[in-house]
């Protein structure tokens, strides 16, 4: 008895071998004998050929290949969004469409803008890669729903963008459902840090240290929360150094009229000072 097997499975399994053993070309070129077999269901030959594309060092081509896999893919897993931001990333926001003669080519359908997910279109450059990677991690998220990696990665791209308000509302949003908020107080910190607002970011630093003190004696002996201290410590004297060293326009976040804060990550008010200086230095 002779098992019918279809052309397209055993190109997958091909595939999938040739990028195991480290042969990215020889994955390639099953993985595209895949595509034209099943046209009509393109997303598991086209992530094996992004995978395959991406290991060949050409990530813009793997990242059009990522976003026509996930745009119809049944099921999205956070990895192959991970990875389709980093190609996107890496690729200065340059995706083009697969190098193919056939026009199954999708463009993914991008779900409503918000204020976190930006539409500007982007040279390919570093920021633009940031951009594309942004929106990409938006889109997996606005399949997958709640995703802490993806999250965390949108956030670097939103802090490489300068995005400093949506930056600061999505490290909010994902404290808000956290009992701990150590870690995210001192995320809090470094963004406001890069913002360059050191009063506001020594106020988080602050925080973050004084909810690790009231952790278990137990928790505090940990390395990992040795290091979350280390981290706030070292984020508060690089934020007092300013303050104190730096001339007054570098610390960018004096307290206007009525104490409102005049860090340029926050909402601005018609009271800030033409020449900011710190507003809690020692």
């Amino acid at each position: 008895m002779v098992l019918a097997v279809e052309p397209a499975a055993v190109d997958l399994c091909r595939a999938r071998l040739h990028l195991d053993r480290g042969a990215p070309a020889d994955a390639l070129e099953a993985a595209e004998r895949a595509l034209d077999a099943e046209p009509d269901a393109p997303a598991p030959a086209q992530l094996l050929r992004a995978a395959a594309l991406d290991a060949l060092d050409r990530p813009a081509e793997a990242a059009a290949a990522y976003d026509e896999a996930l745009a119809h893919a049944e099921r999205v897993r956070p990895g192959d969004v991970l990875a389709a931001a980093d190609c996107h990333r890496r690729g200065g926001g340059a995706a083009s469409p697969p190098d193919r003669d056939d026009a199954r080519t999708a463009e993914p359908t991008a779900a409503e803008p918000t204020a976190a997910e930006p539409t500007a279109a982007a040279p390919a450059t570093a920021s633009g890669g940031h951009l594309a990677a942004l929106l990409c991690l938006e889109r997996g998220l606005a399949r997958l729903g709640p995703s802490v990696s993806l999250e965390l990665a949108a956030l670097d791209d939103e802090v490489a963008l300068e995005r400093w308000k949506p930056a600061l509302a999505r490290i909010d949003r994902l404290m808000a459902g956290e009992v701990r908020q150590e870690s995210w107080l001192l995320r809090r910190g470094e963004v406001l840090e890069a913002a360059r607002c050191p009063g506001e970011a020594r106020k988080a630093y602050a925080a973050a240290l004084e909810a690790l003190e009231l952790l278990p004696a137990a928790v505090l002996a940990r390395p990992q929360t040795a290091a979350l201290r280390r981290r706030g410590e070292e984020g508060l004297a690089r934020c007092d150094a300013v303050c104190t060293d730096a001339p007054a326009a570098a610390c960018g976040d004096a307290a206007g009229a009525g104490g409102a804060s005049c860090c340029p990550a926050l909402e601005p008010t018609s009271a800030c000072p033409v020449t900011p200086a710190c507003e809690d230095a020692p």
